[in-house]
């Protein structure tokens, strides 16, 4: 049995490409129509897209990892906060979901997956809070009210 010729005449350009080197007229042409073929553009096109994608879901994928630990290793007494921006203290737990008590004594039903991180008390993220989260000083309030009085009384003089 003998192979095609266009096998043959696109394993040597194969061959041609991993050595780096082009020797004839019909490497050239084959690589002309591979270029050109809609086909091999459009595997192309579709690597292209999929590698972004991939590597995306791969990071999704450890957040949900790292919350579902994280949803798992809570307990009673835990102090949490929701999705939603809710703090309270774990006091009983019921499969998938929790009882949450404020600290009013006030006690709600929440499912597991609702609870966004553990605070070390209420209010305070159990990470290092940034700067934009600092609340902002009183010389900081009065310099900006300041500021927003005088451009007022400027406006009003013309």
């Amino acid at each position: 049995m003998s192979p095609d010729v266009r096998t043959v005449a696109l394993t040597e350009w194969g061959i041609a490409a991993i050595r780096g080197y082009s020797g004839t007229d019909c490497d050239s042409r084959w690589k002309a129509r591979l270029v050109q073929n809609p086909m091999f553009l459009m595997i192309i096109m579709l690597v292209v897209m999929a590698v972004p994608m991939f590597l995306m879901s791969r990071g999704q994928r450890k957040r949900v990892q790292q919350h579902q630990e994280l949803v798992k290793s809570l307990g009673v007494g835990d102090e949490v906060r929701t999705h939603s921006g809710f703090y309270g203290m774990i006091v009983e737990e019921e499969g998938d979901t929790v009882i949450l008590e404020t600290e009013d004594g006030s006690q709600l039903k929440w499912n597991r997956n609702a609870i966004a991180e553990r605070v070390d008390s209420f209010g305070e993220n159990s990470t290092e809070a940034t700067l934009s989260d600092a609340p902002a000083s009183d010389a900081d309030l009065r310099s900006d009210a300041e500021k927003s009085s005088d451009f007022l009384a400027d406006d009003s003089k013309n």
